[in-house]
């Protein structure tokens, strides 16, 4: 079965870090170390823009992505033309996107290869509900999908609402470069106590403007962030900072992904207080490092942590729940321990990588 897998690809980079990029790396690299003896055949379409445009107006950011998507589509179309594929797997974040997609999918359904939608993000429910535009556009896309493919039991619900009886469930894994780049850290560092580290883009919805809230209501309490701020962010927060005098807040700017896990193996916890969010790969990270975890109850979270069990789950823009949970938490080194400890546990059993390439292969071959 020759598949066409269409999905962001770039480098990651400190204006990168994009959580799709990595699940896809990591399933290519899983690909290539089983392709010797596997009826599947993958070729990789990088859905990459040449520009990455930050800091102009909305207007700039539209016109730049539909100059850029017309390039990516043609492209797309080609390939099909010329490769001999029995299916394209295409990655998305929804939004405008769709529009991409639909283009990308109805070529391919009119050629008669089959269609896998993977959508990576959080946001399936509320498109669903919220019947707007991106409802429409959603139901449009749809209608040219085979598969359907959710990171969430709440995108799955949502589409089950809509009778869509072929969506399915599938987990990010955890990629195997994250477990070789913790193995040469040994021996591992020291946690710094009371460190609370916050990873990933420094954005309104990925709810830093509560957490920094919370830490100007808390002592003894530091925050790393690592990730890109945008200037006018980044004043705000050192605005909100300057609630508390004491020198607490770190921008750690974009950094590797190997300097990004050395973070995360010497933080006390990872916080991760989003609005929404899919299936982020930060946590599964934080997870194998042993990082305790406090993070909200959105998207595929309470999944990953095992509905708590595994981490602390807060509901999402409070900033009264961030800081009943620092400092419940931060006090009891028991706790901190045992969520450690059956985090590991899961990742390694329920998010293995090779658990995960299994289970999409046997997708694939469904059709």
């Amino acid at each position: 079965m020759k598949v066409l897998f269409c999905t962001p690809y770039g480098d990651i980079t400190k204006d990168n870090i994009g959580g799709i990029s990595v699940w896809a790396k990591a399933i290519v690299t899983q690909y290539q170390s089983v392709a010797s003896g596997s009826d599947i055949e993958l070729d990789v379409f990088a859905l990459d823009r040449k520009t990455y445009v930050r800091g102009v107006n909305t207007i700039v950011r539209i016109w730049t992505g539909i100059v850029e998507y017309i390039r990516l589509v043609r492209q797309v179309w080609k390939q099909i033309d010329e490769g001999g594929y029995d299916a394209v797997h295409l990655c998305t974040t929804a939004s405008l996107s769709l529009i991409k997609d639909w283009l990308i999918l109805g070529y391919a359904h009119r050629k008669g290869l089959k269609t896998f939608l993977h959508f990576h993000n959080g946001r399936v429910y509320g498109i669903v509900h919220r019947k707007n535009w991106e409802t429409y556009l959603l139901r449009c896309v749809l209608k040219v999908v085979d598969i359907p493919i959710v990171m969430d039991a709440f995108s799955f619900d949502a589409l089950e609402e809509w009778r869509i009886t072929s969506a399915i469930n599938l987990p990010n894994p955890l990629s195997t470069f994250v477990c070789q780049t913790i193995d040469s850290c040994a021996p591992l560092p020291e946690r710094a106590k009371g460190r609370l580290l916050f990873v990933g883009h420094i954005v309104d919805i990925k709810g830093i403007y509560e957490l920094v809230e919370a830490c100007t209501r808390m002592r003894g309490i530091r925050l790393r962030m690592v990730g890109y701020a945008e200037e006018d962010v980044k004043q705000r927060l050192l605005t909100i900072a300057s609630k508390r005098q004491d020198d607490w807040l770190e921008f750690m700017g974009g950094l590797s992904r190997e300097e990004t896990i050395q973070e995360i193996l010497s933080a006390d916890v990872l916080i991760a207080p989003s609005h929404i969010e899919g299936f982020p790969n930060v946590i599964l990270e934080a997870m194998a490092c042993g990082t305790p975890i406090i993070a909200s109850r959105v998207g595929g979270i309470p999944e990953m942590l095992d509905n708590g069990s595994c981490g602390v789950l807060i509901e999402p823009r409070s900033v009264e729940a961030i800081v009943a949970a620092v400092e419940s938490f931060m006090h009891d080194e028991q706790r901190k321990v045992q969520y450690a400890t059956l985090g590991k546990e899961r990742v390694n059993k329920v998010y293995s990588i090779s658990s995960i390439w299994n289970q999409l292969t046997s997708i694939w071959k469904s059709v």
